[in-house]
């Protein structure tokens, strides 16, 4: 069974997570964390939104983010799980270069 991306709705979806990013009023707001790499942090960081690049694989961050009403647009492949994903981008996220394509 084959799967198609819409190339046109990939960048509908782009352009709406661009909107949501460029909301957020003091860039000061925005953190980057990863679990991948780099020390835990001591402070304590409320963030505006969430972005994932597999929201199966970051299941944690998104079940806990949805208590608190927060933004959530992830990355997402035609067989991937949007369970409180508000904004989900479609791409070939099973491509190891798919990120930097986006």
């Amino acid at each position: 069974m084959e799967s198609y991306v819409i190339l046109g709705r990939t960048w509908e979806k782009l352009q709406m997570a661009a909107r949501c990013i460029a909301s957020i009023e003091y860039p000061g707001e925005m953190f980057a964390f990863s679990l991948r790499h780099g020390p835990l942090h001591v402070r304590c960081h409320e963030p505006r939104l969430l972005i994932l690049t597999i929201p199966l694989t970051d299941h944690q961050p998104v079940t806990v983010v949805s208590y608190v009403n927060i933004t959530v647009f992830s990355f997402c492949y035609t067989d991937s799980q949007l369970k409180f994903v508000d904004i989900a981008i479609p791409c070939n996220t099973k491509s190891p270069h798919f990120i930097s394509l986006m």
